[in-house]
């Protein structure tokens, strides 16, 4: 209950773990007459002084004062998941000077950087975000890169996105070091750095984290064979080999358009306008297969 916050000298439990309980219950039965007096002075002097009237004052005194502070500011949307929140901002808010925070960011040892997708590192259209996948352009991918690479940064982009999306876009072997919140963090892929640190999974299960050394194991060899290919081949082949590949894809991406409009019915985006900005997550189609290995799956307990 929400009021056991407040009180002090209450045994507090989880309803829902019956070791937690059976505990409380004999502390309860081996306390002292003495302790339990003190305990229950302390709850009912609490409960007679804080009324539901001194409550209902005391909530529209605060509520006065919070219409009084919030006159000529500005609200923006902050948070994530469960805890988003809205922050008011005064009319003259301005933005943190480039110069100090590009010191700041030299002389830290240790720097988090947390960007949202959609309106952040892609146009802010909501329109146009809904009607089409927008995704990163060269020169964001290019930043990324660099921005992970650096072993004092770490890196995660937070979208609403599915893992196939993000997959699509940032895949393992391109963007190693970059972590990944999909669909507003219910999968997450850390960076290759902090997995064996952060991912919760890995902890407890042996064999998980040996099929993913493995896979690792796999992916390394398999850059290692493309970048020995590509040294071995002539400046001529190399076209050849380009072109051709090139055609193939093509043929490739041809016939999944075409097996895909043939046996899937097409998205209505307009039966989604209930979604709000995340329209997009429940009309994207599968862009890449998903490794479910990669993402960790962000499953909280019950309190």
């Amino acid at each position: 209950m929400g009021c056991s916050r407040t009180l002090n000298g209450v045994l507090r439990v989880n309803p829902f773990s019956l070791d937690s309980v059976a505990s409380a219950i004999l502390t309860a039965l081996n306390m002292s007459l003495e302790e339990r007096k003190a305990n229950h002075a302390r709850r009912y002097n609490y409960v007679l002084n804080h009324t539901i009237g001194r409550w209902g004052v005391t909530f529209l005194e605060h509520l006065d004062r919070a219409t009084k502070l919030g006159e000529g500011m500005n609200y923006v949307q902050v948070g994530w998941g469960s805890n988003v929140k809205l922050m008011g901002l005064r009319s003259d808010f301005t933005h943190l000077d480039e110069e100090i925070v590009t010191a700041t960011y030299r002389k830290a040892e240790r720097r988090v950087l947390l960007l949202d997708y959609d309106g952040t590192l892609t146009p802010s259209d909501k329109a146009h975000t809904r009607s089409k996948l927008v995704g990163p352009t060269k020169a964001v991918k290019q930043l990324l890169t660099s921005l992970s690479a650096d072993p004092d940064n770490i890196v995660f982009i937070m979208s609403g996105r599915t893992r196939s999306t993000l997959s699509d876009w940032f895949p393992v072997d391109k963007f190693p070091n970059l972590g990944l919140a999909a669909e507003k963090g219910l999968f997450l892929r850390w960076p290759a750095r902090l997995e064996q640190q952060c991912r919760e999974d890995l902890r407890h299960d042996p064999a998980l984290r040996k099929r993913l050394c493995d896979r690792k194991t796999e992916l390394e060899q398999a850059r290692q064979a493309e970048l020995t290919e590509k040294a071995n081949l002539t400046s001529e082949s190399r076209s050849a080999a380009f072109i051709e590949a090139q055609a193939k894809a093509a043929e490739a991406a041809a016939a999944a358009a075409a097996a895909a409009a043939s046996s899937v019915p097409a998205a209505t985006p307009s039966a989604r306008a209930s979604s709000g900005g995340d329209a997009h997550l429940l009309v994207e189609e599968v862009l890449a297969p998903v490794i479910d290995l990669d993402w960790e799956v962000r499953c909280f307990p019950s309190l």
